[in-house]
């Protein structure tokens, strides 16, 4: 199984267009060019948030998957009663990694405050994630991650 990317790792999947500039640029316009990075991913992430939303108010809680490798399944968004579904049919067949993984985002879901954030999957050669991206400041934990990496 491969090993869990870190957040630097899996920003650079989503957004592989901002993290070039950002090695090319002097020490001293990387801050410039970090917050240009930040603002962009930002307003993508807004974009997938109102997408979210659209889902939302048609099929209810669940988290819209974002694929970040072309052999990932293209975006759709999982209810939590696909989710049951998926967790159901995957104890039929005996797959008790993927029941556990549904029973866990099923948990996560239902917890989750939607008035504050949205969920997403992230979807890459490692085993999904729940990511919940905070609607007020969607780019704040992009941001951490370019002061990491820079």
């Amino acid at each position: 199984m491969p090993k869990k990317p870190s957040r630097v790792e899996l920003i650079q999947k989503a957004f592989p267009e901002f993290f070039d500039p950002l090695q090319r640029v002097s020490a001293g316009s990387t801050e410039g060019a970090r917050e240009i990075t930040v603002r962009c991913v930002e307003a993508m992430l807004v974009d997938m948030i109102q997408r979210h939303d659209k889902f939302f108010l048609k099929h209810g809680q669940g988290a819209l998957t974002i694929p970040l490798v072309k052999e990932a399944e293209p975006q759709r968004f999982c209810s939590i009663e696909d989710l049951e579904e998926d967790r159901r049919l995957a104890e039929t067949c005996q797959d008790y990694d993927t029941a556990r993984f549904c029973t866990s985002m099923i948990q996560k879901l239902y917890h989750t405050d939607f008035e504050k954030n949205c969920a997403f999957i992230i979807c890459d050669h490692s085993p999904p994630r729940l990511c919940l991206i905070d609607r007020e400041y969607p780019a704040k934990s992009v941001q951490a991650v370019l002061e990491e990496y820079s």
